[in-house]
């Protein structure tokens, strides 16, 4: 049985970038990302793994948004790093749905773009053995960026 599948990665610390990963999803890996025990919140098409004892970890701005703005309910903060994977509709785990990854781009003002593509080019499960495929978040240059043309 294949595990492995692109997940969309909000670290709760703002310095580390939103990024997607090809991984094998397992216990022992998600607990590694999410620091400890894993619970998870579902939406629609998709759901995310955190800490179970998030109150003791830094809030996640970036994962609470993004839960919400795709249509969760959550009670509360969100704490810790947020894994983010989709399930189909008998459950079964899948990567990252693609509307929830353009949300993410959309709300943090980034391009996720795979640092190795994959050679389909599609998200999806990857081939057994294939080397993990990373990606990290690229925002654009602040406005208020020095031009060393113009020197301003």
């Amino acid at each position: 049985m294949n595990t492995t599948y692109d997940a969309l990665i909000v670290p709760a610390q703002l310095t580390q970038p939103v990024r997607i990963e090809t991984m094998d999803v397992d216990v022992d890996v998600l607990q590694d990302l999410v620091g400890g025990n894993v619970e998870s919140l579902a939406g629609a098409d998709w759901h995310v793994y955190l800490n179970d004892e998030g109150g003791r970890l830094p809030q996640n701005p970036r994962a609470e948004v993004l839960i919400r703005e795709a249509g969760a309910d959550l009670d509360g903060t969100f704490n810790g790093t947020g894994v983010f994977l989709g399930h189909d509709p008998s459950g079964e785990e899948s990567s990252a749905p693609a509307h929830l990854i353009r949300l993410a781009e959309q709300l943090f003002a980034a391009t996720l773009q795979a640092a190795l593509p994959s050679k389909s080019g599609t998200r999806g499960p990857q081939p057994e053995g294939a080397a993990p495929v990373s990606a990290v978040a690229v925002a654009p240059a602040p406005a208020w960026a020095y031009d060393a043309e113009t020197r301003r």
